[in-house]
């Protein structure tokens, strides 16, 4: 794939004992290089991290559920760092002889997910993944040209990161997204019932309850957005708008993996084989 191979030819050309590759929309904090070569010094491996997602215009705010499940499916809910076998390709560390020794972006040379692959090839040959959240040391701006681009940019891999992610994380962040369902649609589901039934006092208790669940969801939302990205009230507070687009551009991403195994960027189709989608 054409990130992967331009990562190898990068790499190809320099002989420097450290190699860093950044996503073109990652922007790092004056002192961030040199935070990221002490975690090298002391983890060794497989350096990585996810930048704090900068968000201004209002479509970017549909990215808030992508970023949280990202999050929660690598383990990582803080600043600090875990040791876990998904990677995040924005920003990568690694000595050149630990590069080598995994195979490099020759090793995901098909994959439309090569970080999650490079960083499975690191453990196969027995060096660390570690992960960061970038914080304000490290931050990208994702998609900002509009709502076509951020759907494309997120179907091409969400599927794909959803069948990579370790068990534990993945039926924790499963959990998590149900929950988020069933406060909207009871929420919703309890409104309906207060205005039909003429505001009998059971159901209002009903409906009281389920619009404390949902507050609940909201102000967990928040925090775990706060963390990991700059968003606008109205991705928590109307949660229901960003959480349906999660779920539309995840129905198509399966889609697109598991039927047709052919994704959509940057105007080509890009065509999967049998072991790039496991």
């Amino acid at each position: 794939t054409g990130k992967a191979w331009a990562c190898r030819r990068g790499a190809s050309a320099t002989e420097e004992p450290l190699l860093l590759f950044l996503d073109a929309d990652t922007c790092l904090a004056p002192d961030a290089l040199d935070r990221l070569l002490s975690a090298h010094r002391e983890q060794g491996g497989l350096v990585s991290v996810q930048p704090f997602h900068e968000t201004r215009r209002p479509h970017e705010q549909l990215s808030a559920y992508f970023n949280a499940v990202a999050t929660l499916g690598s383990g990582l809910t803080a600043t600090t760092s875990t040791d876990q076998v998904l990677a995040f390709g924005p920003c990568l560390l690694t000595s050149r002889t630990g590069y080598d020794l995994a195979g490099g972006h020759t090793a995901a040379r098909q994959a439309v997910l090569d970080d999650v692959v490079l960083g499975k090839a690191y453990q196969r040959v027995g060096l660390p993944v570690t992960t960061f959240i970038g914080g304000t040391q490290i931050q990208m701006r994702s998609y900002p040209t509009g709502v076509r681009q951020l759907f494309e940019g997120w179907s091409k891999n969400i599927a794909s990161a959803a069948t990579s992610t370790p068990p534990i994380p993945a039926a924790i962040t499963t959990l998590w997204i149900t929950a988020h369902h069933l406060a909207a649609l009871m929420l919703a589901t309890s409104a309906v019932n207060a205005i039909t039934s003429g505001a009998a006092i059971t159901t209002l208790l009903h409906l009281a309850g389920w619009l404390t669940g949902y507050a609940f969801v909201a102000l967990q939302l928040r925090a775990t957005l706060a963390r990991i990205g700059r968003f606008a009230p109205w991705a928590w507070l109307l949660y229901p708008v960003p959480l349906l687009f999660f779920d539309l551009v995840v129905a198509v991403s399966a889609v697109q993996t598991f039927l047709t195994r052919s994704v959509r960027w940057r105007g080509r189709a890009i065509p999967g084989d049998s072991h790039q989608w496991r």
